[in-house]
């Protein structure tokens, strides 16, 4: 063999086994599932009867209870993860995912039945979910195979915002198709909910919030259309928060900062997984006890947290609870807001308030 065949039949095998890593490449990041995705997506569009479908909006009406003058919801972030058990699902788990060679997942680090049977507890209460559901990486088999097992009873009642780990898919397409409608218009993972004079925002910390972006000026135009309201907001990264700073926050602090600007009363992330309550801040981060914004991160649905904090609690933070799988119940009426944090262990109150709603003026 000469030289020159040589050369171009390990080029050859070079360029083949490029093409098989570029293949599985594109495979393990959900490429292929993404456009498949995209395209159901825009077909539906198109249709002239798309198949009704809940959305935020419908689930909350569906679960106000028979007391109008109080609405009472659960919330929890940071809920599932699980391994899978077969080789093929650990070695490439996309990938064996999209050929169908689904093998059983176990929880890993993690113990979301138990927040899911707190939540059992009030059957009729809306949740709002806070992002990272499910780990690593949001693909449509996590959701199925892992959240679904653990929370899929509530699935009727969740209202959802995304995390990071659901844009471990492109463009959290997995997220996406799971819960269709009930994510709120247009794949965007924001949206808006009315009760009372509470406006109660579902917000996407994972896109962009900066000035002229599509969410900012859309944030902007719902409160300027409630000018009286109470407002309140969920999102998943906390701007301010005792385990902060963390990568890739910079959307959640300024989306803290337009909903407390505007006079918002409290917000509520996860990504931490701990529980926290802040002292009220202002936009910086620093107390108001006036004016500020109350934060609660519950990041505690289920993913295994630390169990201590070894440094002095700063300032900002009011209580911070650790080693923890619980939820937060609220009930909010026309004037002020209530909360408790239930162990899921036992559903024993840890920590519970009251406080006033902020009193917005006519404009912002």
């Amino acid at each position: 063999m000469t030289a020159r065949k040589l050369i171009s039949g390990l080029a050859k095998g070079l360029m083949a086994a490029l093409g098989t890593l570029l293949l599985v490449a594109a495979v393990e990041y959900q490429l292929f599932a993404y456009a498949a995705s995209v395209l159901r997506n825009e077909f539906k569009g198109m249709t002239a009867a798309p198949a009704p479908e809940a959305g935020p909006s419908e689930v909350l009406a569906a679960h106000l209870g028979d007391d109008r003058m109080r609405l009472s919801f659960l919330a929890g972030g940071d809920i599932a993860r699980c391994a899978r058990t077969d080789l093929p699902g650990r070695l490439l788990p996309a990938t064996s995912e999209q050929l169908g060679l689904r093998g059983s997942m176990v929880p890993q680090h993690a113990d979301p039945a138990s927040s899911a049977q707190l939540a059992a507890l009030w059957p009729d209460l809306p949740v709002l979910a806070i992002g990272d559901l499910v780990y690593k990486r949001g693909t449509p088999g996590e959701f199925l195979e892992c959240y679904d097992v653990a929370w899929g009873g509530l699935r009727n009642r969740i209202l959802p915002a995304p995390g990071n780990h659901e844009y471990g898919t492109p463009g959290a397409f997995g997220y996406f198709d799971y819960w269709g409608a009930q994510a709120g218009p247009d794949r965007r993972g924001y949206y808006a909910l009315h009760w009372r004079n509470w406006l109660m925002l579902s917000l996407n910390s994972e896109v962009d919030a900066g000035p002229g972006s599509p969410q900012s000026l859309w944030l902007a135009q719902e409160l300027e259309n409630a000018p009286g309201a109470c407002v309140m907001a969920f999102f998943h990264k906390p701007a301010h928060s005792l385990q902060g700073p963390r990568r890739h926050t910079k959307n959640g602090e300024m989306l803290f900062a337009q909903v407390q600007q505007a006079g918002g009363s409290f917000v509520l992330n996860g990504h931490n997984h701990i529980y926290e309550r802040t002292l009220p801040l202002d936009s910086t981060g620093t107390v108001d006890p006036a004016r500020g914004t109350i934060g609660f991160t519950v990041g505690t649905g289920g993913i295994e947290s630390p169990t201590s904090h070894e440094a002095a609690l700063p300032a900002e933070t009011a209580t911070a609870i650790f080693g923890t799988v619980g939820l937060l119940r609220m009930e909010l009426s026309d004037d002020s807001f209530s909360w408790w944090f239930h162990r899921a262990s036992d559903a024993q109150v840890l920590d519970q308030g009251q406080a006033p709603c902020l009193r917005r003026g006519p404009s912002i």
